[in-house]
């Protein structure tokens, strides 16, 4: 009960990770992959307009795996993301710039972009295709954040939220207010839902309902439950 005390009310909570991606000030750019190119720094830009964008590390990994898909299967250069993931810029430009001039086809990918306080710019954190539609955090904390307030429960209901800059997990608590002495043998102590979410296009919103169940009279033997599971 301690623990969830602490815990900031859900509509504090959500509002401050939306008020978080908001700052990234993400925006999304489209070029075609065969006018891509990287220095020797690691930034990537286009040969069409010479903008360039640092590359966060994972976005390395998929930009790479994303020009290797367009050759055949006969010559494709499979590893070529973790490869270049794990070498010096300096070697990777290079590398990557041979597959990009010489990319067989017109596929484009978005670059999905953020500010890049580091380096007073801005940097690529995701690599999707055209046909992805976002979903972001943010978007997703506003939601959840308004359809509390809605019930009455932005207040009353605790939130615990992990992000990392491209996963999130939201977690939405409620907690019994009998003293943990009048439990019985089933007492379900703690409720909630939990929403999962990758903003670099690794996997759809996922969400589930759980509870925190205590077994025994004297708290030896909790179980925890989930059910409802949904994707979008």
């Amino acid at each position: 009960r301690a623990e969830f005390d602490a815990l900031p009310s859900a509509g504090t909570a959500l509002e401050a990770l939306a008020l978080e991606v908001d700052r990234e000030d993400r925006r999304a750019v489209t070029v075609p992959l065969r006018t891509l190119r990287m220095d020797r720094s690691g930034d990537v830009g286009t040969i069409d307009n010479g903008l360039a964008w640092a590359l966060e590390p994972d976005a390395v990994k998929a930009l790479a795996t994303r020009i290797a898909a367009q050759y055949p299967e006969e010559v494709r250069p499979d590893g070529l993301g973790p490869y270049l993931a794990t070498i010096p810029p300096a070697l990777r430009a290079p590398n990557l710039n041979t597959w990009t001039e010489s990319c067989p086809t017109d596929e484009s990918a978005v670059l999905r972009t953020r500010r890049d306080d580091g380096q007073a710019g801005r940097a690529v954190y995701a690599i999707v295709t055209d046909t992805y539609t976002p979903h972001d955090a943010n978007e997703i904390a506003r939601v959840v954040r308004e359809a509390l307030h809605r019930a009455g429960l932005a207040d009353g209901m605790k939130a615990r939220i992990t992000y990392d800059g491209r996963r999130t997990m939201i977690d939405v608590i409620s907690h019994s207010d009998v003293v943990a002495e009048s439990y019985a043998a089933g007492e379900i102590y703690r409720a909630g839902v939990r929403i999962l979410t990758d903003d670099t296009g690794g996997g759809s919103i996922r969400g589930s309902g759980f509870i925190d169940q205590n077994l025994c009279r004297n708290l030896i033997i909790v179980h925890i439950g989930t059910a409802g599971d949904w994707r979008r």
